[in-house]
């Protein structure tokens, strides 16, 4: 079981702290996470995932992701998104580790994306 919380940029909505825990099953993980632009300000988004560990080698872990759920594209409209996306884990210690990820959302309305999104996020593990 982990819990994370990083900083996510999201091109066209701006920067936005991303919460997110993960259980992870063998090399399968299921997990939630949301997105906010700072301590007390309302959720941007919130997105369910599913994932596979493509690597686990040492220290290292490679995981294939998607999520689903919902989020603000880059007109500010709220919407259904699926997200794609890629995210590399580098353990520090035994319980923590460093995460870096870079997604393509897919948003239901308004217009296509086609810039990725980026994270950087401290890894807790229990």
């Amino acid at each position: 079981f982990e819990i994370s919380t990083g900083y996510r940029q999201i091109t066209g909505v701006g920067a936005q702290n991303e919460t997110s825990i993960q259980k992870d099953f063998g090399l399968f993980n299921v997990g939630a996470s949301m997105q906010y632009s700072g301590v007390g300000s309302a959720v941007n988004g919130a997105e369910a995932q599913v994932g596979y560990a493509l690597v686990q080698h040492f220290d290292t872990e490679i995981d294939l992701n998607v999520r689903g759920g919902f989020g603000m594209n880059a007109q500010s409209v709220r919407a259904g998104v699926i997200e794609p996306g890629l995210v590399i884990k580098k353990l520090q210690t035994s319980n923590t580790a460093t995460e870096l990820g870079i997604s393509m959302p897919c948003y239901f309305k308004g217009k296509f994306n086609n810039t990725p999104t980026f994270l950087v996020a401290e890894v807790i593990r229990f």
